[in-house]
């Protein structure tokens, strides 16, 4: 199952039984998740996605207990809970928080299609969040100015990029 090459300091960790509870829970099979490309995951991994899922649920936690208590939920938190989720899943695909250091074609071609799609579902989410939010479809009775303009800004962001980049190769 395992294949030979196994990292130095990847011996039996306690405290990695707690990520195998948790993705358990999750369903996740934790053979998929830790092995990537044969090599079983390092230590230093194993404790990163703990601290993250921890800071995670601690967040998640006393959100829940401000909205039950004091019937708020503070920005602050919203964006601190995206900020940790986005470093768990850093960490699942590139083994560090601040993405792969060395970049392969393979590498490159991951980013730049997950770059693409991303750009196009933030754009369909961000459309249904103003209309959602506005209860309207109609653009004229739509009263988040900020939003809408954001929205909009979704559908000429690529296409002025695109332009910008393309000059750079003509």
């Amino acid at each position: 199952m395992f294949n030979d090459k196994i990292d130095r300091d990847d011996k039996y960790d306690p405290t990695l039984s707690l990520a195998f509870i948790l993705l358990k829970q999750l369903g996740t099979k934790v053979d998929e998740l830790f092995i990537r490309g044969g090599i079983r995951m390092n230590r230093t991994k194993g404790i990163m996605l703990i601290g993250t899922t921890l800071v995670f649920c601690l967040i998640v936690g006393l959100t829940i207990y401000d909205w039950v208590r004091f019937q708020r939920i503070e920005g602050g938190s919203i964006f601190s809970m995206f900020l940790a989720l986005s470093f768990f899943f850093k960490i699942l695909t590139w083994d560090n928080h601040d993405g792969s250091d060395e970049k392969d074609e393979l590498d490159r071609h991951i980013t730049t299609q997950s770059a693409k799609i991303s750009y196009f579902v933030l754009m369909i989410l961000s459309g249904l969040i103003l209309f959602i939010s506005e209860g309207t479809g109609d653009l004229n009775e739509i009263n988040n100015i900020p939003l809408l303009i954001v929205v909009c800004l979704t559908l000429v962001i690529l296409p002025i990029t695109e332009f910008v980049y393309s000059r750079k190769y003509r």
